[in-house]
């Protein structure tokens, strides 16, 4: 391991661009094939990348830059034969585990036959044996499960009565299951985190690279380091620093108007609270709207509302 990066610009790789210019870059599977390990604790000792990052994603027809979110980051076939799909979210969607559910589903279900469909030929036996495990990895800049601090999750096709999964049984450690759902929550504590996974999380945090992290990381480093980006992908990353500062004073500004807006509700709740509880013990309503500042109209309406 070379001597700590700390040269350039670096920017947290949440972002579309980055983050698919670290893990789905064909010029550094090593990069992926260590992501992959570590999130699913599997041995891997090969990746291919189907969708390889290129700036040109970011093209229109004409040549020109514009800003676009691909809908599955990365995907990546595994020397096994499985399939990884790799993503990030930096907000939480409604109905997003189905919708985590429904890609791995159909990317299990479009490799039927596959091996097969060129020469028309194969029994639906056969057909059915070109199905390999297909498992997503999902980043997430927000917490999806709060019952636990753990951020790495994992759910698989489990038989809860005999603690078994249905998967290949290939009696090799980590996950074993024909689909499976993994989740990186970022804002959890990482101490529970062990090995690579917590250089990972340091990764996207933006934090320093540790001098302990697998020599691969140096490379991850330096991909989200502005002295190695192009001018195009400088400028669309500034595009999604800007769009994600955006979303952040929207964000602020919400929370902001709705904790104006609630303690404005408490406060009025308290006063009509406070001016039943004067009437009720014989305060005049007059000395009731001096104290409380509510019209006497509002008050005989909360007095005769109180009796009944």
């Amino acid at each position: 391991m070379n001597s700590i990066i700390n040269d350039g610009r670096r920017i947290r790789p949440v972002n579309d661009l980055l983050f698919r210019r670290v893990l789905g870059n064909a010029q550094h599977p090593d990069i992926t094939k260590g992501f992959i390990s570590s999130m699913l604790g599997i041995e891997v000792k090969d990746v291919f990348i189907e969708n390889p990052y290129s700036i040109d994603l970011y093209k229109n027809l004409d040549g020109e830059m514009i800003h676009r979110n691909t809908v599955v980051d990365v995907l990546v076939s595994l020397d096994n034969g499985s399939r990884v799909i790799v993503e990030m979210q930096t907000t939480k969607q409604a109905h997003f585990i189905q919708r985590e559910l429904f890609y791995v589903a159909s990317r299990y279900a479009d490799q039927y036959g596959a091996f097969n469909k060129s020469r028309q030929s194969g029994t639906a036996e056969s057909l059915y044996g070109s199905l390999y495990p297909v498992h997503a990895i999902c980043v997430l800049d927000f917490m999806l499960f709060t019952e636990n601090d753990d951020p790495l999750s994992h759910f698989v096709l489990y038989d809860i009565e005999h603690g078994r999964t249905i998967g290949n049984h290939s009696g090799t450690a980590g996950i074993d299951s024909l689909i499976s759902l993994s989740f990186l929550e970022l804002p959890k504590p990482y101490a529970r985190a062990g090995g690579s996974i917590m250089h990972w999380i340091d990764f996207f945090h933006g934090h320093p690279l540790d001098e302990n992290a697998p020599d691969y990381f140096e490379a991850a480093y330096r991909l989200v380091s502005e002295q190695d980006w192009s001018f195009e992908e400088k400028m669309m990353i500034d595009y999604y620093e800007l769009a994600e500062a955006d979303r952040l004073a929207q964000i602020d500004y919400g929370r902001q108007e709705g904790f104006e807006q609630g303690l404005e509700q408490g406060l009025e709740q308290s006063r009509h609270d406070i001016a039943r509880a004067a009437l009720l013990k014989g305060f005049s309503l007059d000395c009731v709207a001096e104290l409380t500042g509510l019209a006497v109209t509002d008050l005989a309406k909360l007095q005769t509302d109180s009796i009944e």
